[in-house]
């Protein structure tokens, strides 16, 4: 007989009805217990908007069209920003802001939470798991607001030192093979020797580089906005006690199917 016959299987699965029922229902009990031993996990999502002017990045990287703005240049702007999202100190602010809001905000309260970052184009998917579906909220939002104040704060250091920058040149420019009249007239000062020239020269170097070690890498071109914060989720992403019944049930389903035709071959055997 073969063995791939319709009929010939049908009749086997048909003979181990009990076999199969008893698999099903022994892992649904199985996914219910684990459902009781790992509480369910509920996700929140924050929608976060990373853009920056295309002329300017062109003009910036010295490019003719937009087809030459590869992700590498580009990313070398937006990495920064994704860094600060990881940051210790934003972690740290995180836990402030969870504790001002009366939500716990111990180390492991965080560590029980899973932090992602998505990155979709201009839009950035900002992402907390957690066990409870409120504190997932709060906890995306804080995180989400805070990295977003602290770009505010570090493109403010940029914009000053692209300022100083600008001005350095400026001085220099003015100065170089133009008497002092001249070159004051020209750049807004009023210096007297070559020795005023340098220290000035230096104090806005040292400026410019104070104000971009406080920029943290966050470039001027990049602009910041808060599209939408985060939901509370209806039902759990991972874990959830219906799926963990239903996932049991199939797999007790395929095991026992496994038996029924071993019970088949091991039968054959024996003749």
């Amino acid at each position: 007989m073969n063995d791939l016959d319709a009929g010939f299987l049908f009749n086997r699965l048909l003979r181990g009805w009990w076999l199969l029922a008893l698999g099903m229902l022994l892992g649904g009990a199985a996914g219910w217990g684990f459902s009781r031993l790992q509480p369910p996990v509920y996700e929140a999502v924050a929608f976060f908007q990373v853009g920056a002017d295309e002329s300017a990045l062109l003009e910036r990287f010295g490019l003719a069209s937009p087809d030459e703005l590869d992700f590498q240049k580009v990313n070398t702007l937006l990495q920064p920003v994704e860094d600060l999202f990881f940051a210790p100190d934003i972690r740290q602010q995180v836990m402030a802001g969870l504790a001002a809001a009366g939500i716990p905000s111990e180390d492991e309260d965080l560590d029980e939470q899973i932090f992602i970052l998505d990155r979709r184009g201009s839009t950035w998917l900002v992402t907390v798991r957690d066990r409870d579906p409120d504190r997932a909220v709060r906890t995306a939002d804080i995180w989400l607001e805070t990295v977003a104040n602290r770009l505010e704060e570090f493109q403010s250091h940029a914009v000053n030192a692209e300022i100083l920058r600008v001005q350095y040149s400026l001085v220099a420019a003015c100065f170089s093979g133009s008497t002092f009249p001249d070159a004051n007239l020209c750049a807004g000062t009023a210096l007297a020797s070559q020795s005023e020239l340098d220290g000035l020269l230096s104090a806005l170097a040292d400026q410019m580089a104070a104000e971009q070690a406080d920029a943290r890498g966050v470039d001027v071109l990049l602009s910041f906005n808060i599209q939408r914060l985060a939901e509370a989720s209806s039902a759990p992403m991972l874990y959830a006690r219906s799926n963990l019944i239903v996932a049991g049930s199939l797999a007790g389903l395929l095991l026992a199917l496994a038996l029924v035709f071993l019970r088949k071959g091991a039968a054959q055997t024996r003749r």
